[in-house]
Order: structure tokens, then sequence, then C-alpha cells
């Protein structure tokens, strides 16, 4: 008698576990799902995930490298504007903002970008870009730096009420302009 049950076969599982990965991380926090929740999800068995993902993380890793990957062309085209730091930073919070659930896989992950080769690459060509625009390694960390913490800070409600929108988005904008155009130790 000849087996009548199918096998399941989904097409782009991959895909599939990185998209159910994205919405848990958006609704319960990029630690409070697993790979077995995501293959629930999916409609696959708990095993099916280890055929793409080593490990939770590796599948955090994954969709903050996906996510630098599509933030890319934005800081590419950022870096074109004729006062490229304001714009930069501008597109980096644009970023967060469009994309939580990113945001909170590339801060509240605790990942490791060394342990991630893939994602420590992504995130080279991002900081490449900025490098670029700037002319200064050290101005684009600092850049970097001050739009991850405002971005952290709004994400999470720290300024809510105190400092409006407008206001916020004025100074960041006025303080990655003293950072573009801060001479560098080595500029004479």
């Amino acid at each position: 008698m000849a087996n009548t049950r199918r096998a399941y076969h989904h097409g782009d599982l991959r895909s599939a576990l990185l998209e159910v990965a994205r919405s848990l991380v958006l609704s319960k926090g990029p630690r409070a799902f697993s790979l077995t929740e995501a293959a629930r999800q999916v409609g696959v068995t708990h095993a099916a995930p280890y055929r793409h993902f080593t490990s939770a993380d590796a599948m955090l890793a994954a969709l903050a490298q996906d996510a630098l990957g599509e933030l890319l062309p934005s800081l590419r085209a950022a870096a074109q504007a004729p006062d490229p730091a304001p714009a930069l930073a501008r597109a980096l919070l644009d970023f967060a903002e469009a994309r939580p659930q990113d945001h909170d896989t590339f801060n509240l992950a605790g990942l490791q970008h060394t342990d991630h080769p893939g994602l420590k690459a992504a995130g080279a060509a991002c900081f490449g870009v900025m490098v670029e625009a700037l002319g200064d390694a050290g101005r684009a960390a600092a850049l970097w730096s001050l739009a991850h913490g405002a971005a952290t800070l709004a994400r999470r409600g720290a300024l809510d009420g105190l400092v409006p929108d407008d206001a916020r988005l004025a100074a960041i904008e006025d303080a990655a302009r003293h950072i573009g155009a801060a001479r560098s130790p080595s500029t004479p």
C-alpha cells in the first residue's frame, strides 16, 4: 500500500522563516522568539529551520544582514546630498522609524558582528558609504552613533513629551552638520 501522505514542500522556506521572524521580533522583541515558534507559524516541523539557520542568533543575524542591505541604497542616495551628514543621519532615522523590527534586531538582539561574517560585511558596506561621504571614519562612527542613539531613544519612548519631534530632529540634523564639518585630527 502506497503512503498517501505528501511531503511538505514550501518553495522558499528561508524567506518565509525570515518574514515570520520579522513579525515575531516586532510583536515580541528579538529575544522572545525561537526557531521552533517560527517553524510552527510557517507550518513546518521544528527541525526544518535548521536547514537554513544553525541557531536563533543565526536567524537574527540574517534578518539584520538583509535589513542592512536594504538600508544601503538610502545611505548611498543620502551620501550624494550637498550636505551629506544630516542627510545620512536622516536616512538612518527614517529607516529605524519605518522598520522598527530591524532596528530592534540591530540593537537589542545582542548580536556580535564578528560571529556573523555576512552581517559584518553588510555593516561594513553601510559604514563605508558614510566614511566616503564624510571623508573620515571617526566622523562616520560619530554620526552613526548619534543616529543610533537618537533612534533608540525614540523607539523606547524615552523623550516622549519631553522634546517635540521637530525640535529633536532639527537638533539631530544640526549635530550631524557639526560632525560632518569637523576636522579630523590629521587635517592641518
